[in-house]
């Protein structure tokens, strides 16, 4: 973990030490969303087990005449917190404002770059980081992005991750054809842009590889044939199992950098091999050659499946080095430790 105070000014008192139990409020969305997910639900218990108190406060949105409702619930719940954890807020300003009053000591924890999102996204983060003591960010580049915009907020690094308890390898099979998987929501399935798009299909056409898609939406056959297998919380580590490779295509542009890797951290941590575009935390994350391979080019997309989908040793030894990189630096087990020092210090 680091912790990142503003522009010019000294580390925070206590930054590096832990300091004694803590009564923390998530605010998040369900299980159907991924950053409530990955940085609030799936620490709650290893939070515990630490010793902290930790309450969580799932929510959907509301319609304007529930605000008020909304508002009173958060309060209450936030008075017997010592700090709120605000997860990619969306929360209306007048529930914030409300907040704030009986509890200052509020965290934003973001795992994208919001303020490249459709409204209200952005308007509602800047809302909130208006109020925010800090911010937890889930990468290298939105710690530095955080820090530009809000120099007067600390800002810590504690990347997302994983459970490896859960997210284990499976037992070594005989694929016939190479599975070569994606897993993502829908707004995502955009990402299979020409270069690995047509590297895709030319990788299909040979009839050696099968492209899976993990989504509750499939995939534009023109863009790449490829079978669909709907996304559930209970069959997706099945379904990352059964991959050969996994594919993480992103875009070059400011929303894409603000992206945390989770597919790669999924895919690396059931040992399964991962092609990546070199942006955002991919490059974070993939020592390239060794724990997975970074491609640009549509050569490189080609070449890069092409060669892995010919090797299974290749692929076994780059499944295994991968999930070691997640076991020693991404996983639930060395981030929840990071997190409670980042909250207790709050």
């Amino acid at each position: 973990m680091q912790c990142y105070p503003g522009h010019d000014h000294p580390p925070r008192a206590g930054c590096a030490d832990a300091g004694g139990p803590v009564r923390i409020l998530f605010v998040c969305r369900d299980t159907a969303h991924a950053s409530s997910r990955v940085r609030a639900l799936q620490y709650v218990e290893p939070l515990r087990h630490l010793g902290h108190e930790v309450d969580t406060l799932i929510w959907q949105p509301h319609r304007s005449v529930e605000v008020a409702r909304l508002a009173a619930t958060l309060v209450t719940r936030a008075r017997h917190a010592d700090v709120v954890v605000l997860v990619k807020p969306r929360l209306h300003r007048i529930v914030l404002a409300a907040v704030a009053r009986v509890q200052p000591n509020l965290w934003v924890d973001v795992d994208d770059a919001v303020w490249t999102w459709p409204p209200p996204f952005p308007d509602r983060l800047a809302q909130a980081g208006r109020l925010a003591q800090g911010f937890v960010a889930g990468s290298e580049f939105l710690a530095g992005r955080l820090r530009s915009r809000y120099p007067d907020a600390t800002v810590a690094l504690v990347p997302t991750a994983v459970d490896t308890e859960r997210y284990v390898p499976a037992p070594p099979r005989d694929p016939r054809p190479i599975v070569v998987g994606w897993i993502g929501g829908p707004a995502s399935l955009t990402d299979f842009a020409p270069p690995v798009a047509a590297s895709l299909r030319a990788l299909v056409a040979s009839g050696r590889v099968t492209v899976r898609i993990v989504c509750s939406e499939g995939l534009d056959p023109a863009v790449v044939p490829s079978e669909l297998v709907p996304w559930s919380d209970a069959t997706e580590v099945a379904s990352l199992q059964g991959f050969d490779v996994g594919i993480m295509p992103l875009r070059d542009d400011e929303q894409s950098w603000g992206r945390c890797g989770l597919k790669a951290l999924q895919y690396m941590a059931v040992g399964v091999p991962v092609v990546a575009t070199p942006v955002g935390a991919a490059v974070e994350i993939i020592d390239d050659g060794v724990s997975g391979i970074l491609a640009t080019s549509e050569a490189d997309w080609f070449d890069a499946i092409d060669r892995l989908a010919s090797d299974s040793d290749a692929r076994a030894v780059m499944g295994a080095r991968g999930r070691r990189r997640v076991e020693d630096a991404y996983s639930v087990a060395v981030n929840a430790p990071l997190l409670a020092r980042v909250l207790a210090n709050a």
